[in-house]
């Protein structure tokens, strides 16, 4: 009897300590599962973070794309209406030259007419000019060509001056306006503030909380975003207002 007793104490004792092995194992697997569960929801948290980021981050780089082009169409704009307009100078500046260059052309011409037109005698008609006046008459010719080629290379090399200084003056005028919007747009990005939050689960639907907010109230999810207060944590307890309660 006495060993009978003895043998039922010890498969007690065994049955005892296998129920609380399996008691331990069970709490440690528990203990796995929730930091598991408390790590997916920080995952959560920073993968919804970035996304929204990134999506900011997107829109910002369409606009600035948007200004730049704007911007490109119109420094070709003014490019070409300060070549219209240096155009348009150039061609009365030209011509206001090629008036007097031909008045005083003509006028030595004459000049020389009647300087070797004999005195007493009819005046010689084309052909018949002396070799002399021809020869000076050449000469204000040839003087009158180079002049115009030396005027038309002079003309040239402003020209491409002008297109330079235009250039630089739009490009400068426009960086700093880019520069301007960037710098406050990235101000107003700073100064805006994304609280922290992390995911709970009450009878399966989910809920913001505010890391660190006194006292911690619970937040609905609306399109990702953190939605009214629907409740509060006292403790490890979810209290969640009545209907009516906002």
């Amino acid at each position: 009897m006495d060993t009978l007793l003895a043998s039922k104490e010890l498969i007690t004792d065994a049955i005892n300590q296998i129920v609380m092995d399996y008691s331990n194992g069970v709490q440690i697997q528990n203990d796995k599962l929730k930091s598991i569960n408390q790590e997916n929801e920080q995952l959560t948290k920073l993968t919804h973070k970035m996304t929204h980021e990134i999506a900011e981050k997107d829109k910002l780089l369409s606009r600035h794309e948007k200004t730049i082009h704007e911007y490109s169409v119109l420094i070709n704009d003014l490019q070409e209406t300060k070549e219209k307009e240096i155009s348009e100078k150039e061609k009365h500046s030209m011509l206001r030259t090629q008036d007097k260059e031909i008045k005083r052309l003509t006028d030595e011409l004459n000049a020389l007419k009647q300087k070797h037109q004999p005195k007493d005698t009819v005046k010689p008609s084309i052909g018949l000019t002396p070799s002399s006046t021809n020869d000076n008459v050449s000469e204000i010719i040839l003087e009158a060509t180079k002049k115009e080629e030396v005027q038309e290379e002079v003309k040239e090399e402003v020209k491409e001056e002008v297109k330079e200084e235009v250039k630089e003056e739009v490009k400068e005028e426009v960086k700093e306006e880019v520069n301007e919007e960037v710098k406050e747009e990235v101000k107003g990005g700073e100064e805006e503030e994304v609280p922290e939050v992390i995911i709970i689960t009450h009878y399966k639907k989910q809920y913001f909380i505010i890391i660190g907010e006194e006292p911690q109230y619970i937040y609905g999810i609306v399109d990702d975003e953190l939605g009214d207060k629907v409740g509060e944590m006292q403790g490890k307890k979810k209290v969640f207002y009545l209907p009516s309660k906002k």
